[in-house]
Parts: C-alpha cells; sequence; structure tokens
C-alpha cells in the first residue's frame, strides 16, 4: 500500500498531510477519510469536519485583515426562514447594483444564515467594508461589522457554522462565484515512511499531531502560515 504525500494551499496558510493508502491515487483511489462501517451520527460528525474545513479554507484564500465579518439581524423576531432568505437575497442585489455604479471592485462574499437561539440572522464574510452603505442597504435591523485580524479563519468558520440553516439546494452557506480555490499537490513517497514532515522554509508551524486510522496506519498533519503575515503580527 502507497504513502503519499497531500500538500493544500490556501492563501498564506499551507496543509501537508503524509498517509498510508489503500488504493493507489487515480481512477480506482479511494480518499483516506471514507464514512465506509460509520453509523448515522459518526457520518454526520465527519460531514460537518469536512464543511468547515471546506469553509476555512475558502475563507483563507480569499479573505484577509482588510475585509470584513458582518452580522446582519432583525428587529422583529419569529421571522420565516423563507423571507429571511428573501430578505437577504434582496440585500445583496441592492449592494451588487451600489458597487457597480460606484466602480468598486468586485464583491467577493460567504453567507451563512442562522437561527441561533430562535433569532434568525445572517452573517458574511465580504470585502466591501463601507459600513454606511451596508447599514443604509439593510433596512431590516441591526448591523454589526468586525475587522478580520487572523491569516487563519478556523475559528471562524466553525463559529458561523454552528447553527447553519441550509438552503434549498442542502448547502450551509452561498459564496460567490469569483472565489479562489486551494491549490492540491498529490505525490506517491516511495518505500516505507517513518518520520512526519517538517515545516517549509519561510513558514511557522500553527498545528501538528499524528494518529493512527482505524486500519492502524499512521497519518502525520501539520498546519503551517508564512512568516511575516498578519496573524503572527497580531499575535494571534
Amino acid at each position: 500500500m502507497p504513502w503519499y504525500h497531500k500538500k493544500t494551499t490556501s492563501g498564506n496558510v499551507t496543509e501537508i498531510e503524509v498517509y498510508h493508502s489503500i488504493r493507489r491515487a487515480g481512477k480506482n483511489y479511494l480518499p483516506r477519510t471514507c464514512n465506509i462501517n460509520t453509523t448515522p451520527e459518526e457520518k454526520q460528525v465527519i460531514n460537518i469536519k469536512c464543511a468547515r474545513e471546506k469553509l476555512t479554507r475558502t475563507l483563507n484564500c480569499n479573505f484577509t485583515k482588510q475585509d470584513a465579518f458582518i452580522r446582519l439581524s432583525y428587529r422583529k423576531n419569529g421571522i420565516e426562514k423563507e423571507t429571511a432568505i428573501k430578505n437577504f437575497r434582496n440585500f445583496m442585489r441592492k449592494l451588487k447594483r451600489y458597487i457597480k455604479k460606484n466602480n468598486l471592485p468586485e464583491l467577493k462574499y460567504v453567507a451563512v444564515t442562522e437561527n441561533g437561539k430562535g433569532k434568525i440572522h445572517h452573517h458574511i464574510v465580504m470585502n466591501f467594508t463601507d459600513a454606511n452603505a451596508i447599514r443604509e442597504l439593510w433596512t431590516f435591523g441591526g448591523v454589526y461589522i468586525v475587522d478580520m485580524w487572523s491569516e487563519d479563519f478556523t475559528h471562524l468558520a466553525k463559529y458561523i457554522t454552528k447553527e447553519t440553516i441550509r438552503n434549498e439546494h442542502g448547502k450551509r452557506w452561498s459564496q460567490s462565484r469569483n472565489l479562489k480555490k486551494p491549490t492540491v499537490e498529490l505525490r506517491e513517497l516511495k518505500g516505507e515512511v517513518r518520520n512526519g514532515p517538517r515545516v517549509p522554509k519561510g513558514y511557522t508551524l500553527m498545528e501538528s499531531n499524528c494518529y493512527v486510522t482505524s486500519l492502524g496506519h499512521k497519518t502525520w498533519y501539520m498546519k503551517v502560515v508564512k512568516q511575516g503575515t498578519e496573524y503572527f503580527d497580531s499575535g494571534g
């Protein structure tokens, strides 16, 4: 059974995995994370974990400290899901018209609708940060804007998906079509692997662990960030 080295780069953050696979990469490749022989509850945990990993990488690829994390709330309680989604879509249409009219950079965003404690609200990460314009366009309630301070948005992805309302397509979040995707490099290693990956030159270690899979194979995981990025300049 072959060993693989997988590098996933999302903006300034890189994740490195070294692991065993029961099949070779290619047409018959079986992903290392597989839901075979798991209970519905275990599958749900795996699916949530995978969704948050995907969202984290999307955020890391496309947003920085220069962007904003926004919460849109409602004055009234008891807003229905369908009404909330319709209100949000209208807001986004008005925002896009405003951006086009004022010749501003193309809008990039990731948005989540939540029902925390019975009160529907919307979370948005986007590259538009004009607080006055946002407050004029969102007429249903409060607008709260927080600066983005980190170069790794793992905790933000977890926070905004804690009580996600799935849309009619079964998605946990919506996003603009102009977002970049992480780059993935996968290569097969020769022989038996006994040690995990080293921190690449010019990067600083953020997270590292080693565990044994259900098949008894060692797996190494490492997350690193480019030195000199805002994540470390701000003290993390």
